[in-house]
């Protein structure tokens, strides 16, 4: 039986751990979706970079996201615009979790140029999401603008209002190629 001594994985299992496709810190990152877990999945989009929080969110994949934001813009003369997309399936953080992606975003000001946040649901349970979601936002203070939208293609509106080299439809496939693409099996 292990100890303390035990440098085990807690949080995820060594299955989950098994099945995420790792970010190679040499390479440069492709287009596309890079890492999915049934918990997490992430891609790129050229000045994009896209999450879903799909069931519970892990420390380990804020310091995925965190690695992931530096390498997307390393070179880039421009910002990053970055988008999270929360499923009705995504359990709310726990408060390491919340203040650790707070922290994310507050310290991403020269990566980031607009954050959007999307929540798809209707009732108490989206009311509490998007309370949770607002608090995060509001505990980062970011210095870039930052909007919370129920629905995908509000999001990709706002981006592309804001940011013209940036159409809607590359927001749109990226984040439905996050959600379709299952990388775990």
């Amino acid at each position: 039986m292990c100890r303390s001594r035990c440098r085990g994985p807690t949080t995820a299992t060594v299955a989950q751990q098994r099945d995420v496709i790792p970010l190679n810190e040499q390479k440069p990152i492709r287009n596309g979706v890079v890492r999915s877990t049934p918990d997490f999945g992430a891609g790129v989009s050229d000045r994009i970079v896209a999450v879903a929080w799909k069931r519970v969110t892990l420390a380990a994949d804020i310091g995925f996201l965190r690695s992931l934001l530096i390498r997307a813009h390393a070179g880039k003369p421009q910002p990053l615009v970055f988008v999270q997309f929360v499923p009705p399936t995504a359990q709310p953080p726990a408060a390491r979790e919340r203040e650790a992606v707070a922290k994310l975003l507050s310290e991403s000001a020269g990566l980031l140029s607009h954050s959007a946040t999307i929540y798809i649901g209707q009732g108490f349970r989206a009311a509490m999401v998007r309370s949770i979601i607002i608090g995060i936002n509001a505990l980062a203070r970011p210095a870039y603008p930052i909007r919370v939208f129920s629905t995908l293609s509000g999001a990709a509106a706002w981006i592309e209002h804001n940011r013209r080299d940036l159409p809607a439809k590359l927001t749109t496939d990226l984040v439905e190629a996050i959600l379709r693409t299952d990388l775990t099996g």
